[in-house]
């Protein structure tokens, strides 16, 4: 049985009525108990949720680790999302607040991201600080996986973290609200967040970030919060 520890503000949190629950497909964090406190603790403290399922988002790590084609990558990307849907469809059905879920691909077809996603470009090309902030980020990754940084690897992070920064604004600018996740916020979306990167979009600062630990009351210890590392945990482990 899991237990919900917080690191933000509780005065922060309480400027959200609605929070986002990001999911990463391969994170032992969303899944079974550990799922089940982040619902139980999403009922207690907001007053409906999105839950934001980043699935087709994560072919990039399959398009890494598996050689495949981006379309290849994708549709396998497609099928884990169907599967931890039905998976998770018992522990999502104990919300006790309003909530939906959105996958990847409704920010992917918006007729704004490729224009998001195009000015996140234009920031990491020519703005020294978020350039860096991005590559610590992806350094960071590359150094938990143990993975060569290769050229192709290392672009495939920085593609991930720029679509995610697009498809994230997207979201809290239709939808302000404190993502809820167990983990530390990324370095690059801190920046963002925080409006320090100019000329990007800003709807990352309709949010705030809610770093979580979840404490395992049976072992008495902190469970892991960034156990798995892979693409979709990118956004966090800042």
């Amino acid at each position: 049985m899991f237990e919900i520890k917080i690191k933000t503000s509780k005065n922060q949190i309480a400027l959200y009525n609605r929070c986002v629950l990001g999911v990463s497909l391969d994170s032992n964090n969303h899944r079974g108990d550990r799922l089940a406190a982040l619902v139980e603790w999403a009922n207690d403290n907001f007053k409906d949720c999105i839950v934001d399922l980043t699935d087709t988002l994560h072919r990039y790590n399959h398009m890494a680790d598996l050689k495949l084609s981006e379309n290849d990558a994708r549709l396998k990307a497609h099928i884990q999302g169907d599967q931890w849907l039905q998976e998770s469809y018992h522990i999502l059905s104990n919300f006790k607040i309003p909530y939906c879920i959105l996958r990847w691909d409704a920010w992917k077809y918006n007729h704004k991201f490729i224009r998001y996603l195009h000015m996140f470009e234009s920031a990491f090309a020519v703005d020294k600080n978020f350039r860096e902030a991005v590559m610590y980020d992806v350094n960071l990754f590359l150094g938990r996986r143990k993975a060569l940084g290769s050229p192709t690897t290392e672009q495939l992070c920085v593609t991930y973290l720029l679509e995610e920064l697009a498809g994230q604004s997207l979201l809290y600018e239709q939808f302000p609200a404190a993502e809820i996740y167990p983990g530390k916020q990324q370095k690059s979306f801190g920046l963002v967040r925080a409006g320090k990167v100019p000329n990007v979009p800003t709807g990352l600062q309709n949010s705030c970030f809610v770093s979580l630990y979840l404490h395992d009351k049976s072992a008495g210890l902190f469970g892991s919060a960034n156990d798995d590392a892979d693409f979709a945990d990118l956004r966090k482990m800042g």
